[in-house]
């Protein structure tokens, strides 16, 4: 009997404790992503590398599709492209994702460079 109230409360603590979700993406960088519950976090992407390095060729950077987008259509479009593709996400995950709440969304935006006017008119 204990046993069984043990798993119980298991169960029940499992399903009270909430969990948070921090993205971030950084331009010019890459995404981070970390899961925290209570008082542990717990980093999903990007994975620990291993110590093997691989030599890079020199003059190629690699870029990810968010960068490009933001250089060369502008910010707007690439927040339409994270829009559409959290929808596809939305739409696959289904299942899962019909039970999960989001209580609290913040989207912050930083827009910055070395000359304030240059910067207002982009």
């Amino acid at each position: 009997m204990t046993i069984f109230l043990s798993i119980i409360t298991l169960i029940l603590f499992i399903l009270v404790t909430p969990l948070r979700l921090n993205i971030f993406y950084r331009y010019e960088s890459i995404l981070y992503v970390k899961l925290r519950c209570l008082f542990v976090s717990y980093t999903l992407y990007p994975a620990k590398k291993k110590n093997k390095k691989k030599p890079q060729e020199k003059g190629k950077k690699k870029t990810d599709i968010i960068s490009s987008t933001v250089k060369e259509d502008g910010l707007l479009e690439a927040i339409k492209l994270i829009a559409e593709l959290f929808k596809l996400m939305m739409e696959t995950a289904g299942g899962i994702l019909r039970h999960t709440v989001i209580s609290r969304l913040d989207a912050r935006i930083l827009v910055a460079g070395d000359d304030a006017a240059e910067t207002a008119i982009e």
